[in-house]
């Protein structure tokens, strides 16, 4: 059974201090679209996967999006020191809950084309191939949405700096089956760049 963790710990700082998660995509904010991707893995809702959402400069503002889902949320007290500690506390706090749980799938909420099929895809992926990792594939570069299995949970838990969990994906390249995601490519770090993505 895989859990996921949905990564909704930064301040969007070049936002202007309006969180990005909120950001509002064919009548979704992305944060309620990454988590209805995520989801719909689920076979069954009686049965739902286990999925966390860490939180951190915008809590306050973004928690009323997940009202009454079944998720559990946990606020990243270091969130400013970069990814890698919501990737920690994400990953420590699905384990706690789900001690069972044999791969993991990181999300952000910056990706607007993540899809249920997208997704889907790369659990296929990773039964079929044998792999370690199931990355995506996108302007040069293999990123999240990514799993891993239990075999780099320990790297998971020790990552530091403002990075994700690129570092291990690239340290562990032989490892790692890769999806093409053109989509993946889309950067909402800006105003700018979000009004020239809503334009299209």
């Amino acid at each position: 059974m895989p859990g996921i963790i949905i990564l909704a710990a930064g301040a969007s700082t070049r936002m202007g201090g309006n969180p990005k998660q909120l950001i509002v995509y064919q009548g979704q904010t992305l944060l309620k679209r990454t988590l209805l991707a995520a989801m719909a893995l689920s076979e069954s809702p009686e049965n739902p996967l286990p999925i966390v959402v860490v939180m951190g400069g915008n809590q306050e503002k973004i928690r009323p999006e997940l009202t009454g889902l079944p998720v559990t949320t946990v606020h990243n007290p270091d969130w400013q020191t970069g990814m890698a500690s919501s990737v920690r506390v994400g990953l420590s706090t699905l384990l706690n809950d789900a001690p069972e749980t044999e791969a993991v799938l990181l999300l952000l909420t910056d990706q607007p084309h993540v899809s249920p099929d997208l997704l889907r895809q790369i659990l296929a992926l990773f039964n079929e191939s044998g792999k370690g990792i199931v990355g995506c594939e996108y302007a040069g570069q293999v990123g999240v949405p990514a799993l891993f299995s239990p075999r780099y949970f320990n790297e998971l838990l020790n990552l530091t700096g403002d990075r994700g969990a690129k570092p291990v994906m690239m340290k562990h390249a032989y490892d790692c089956a890769t999806i093409l995601f053109a989509g993946g490519a889309v950067d909402l770090d800006t105003p700018e760049d979000v009004a020239n993505f809503l334009k299209t």
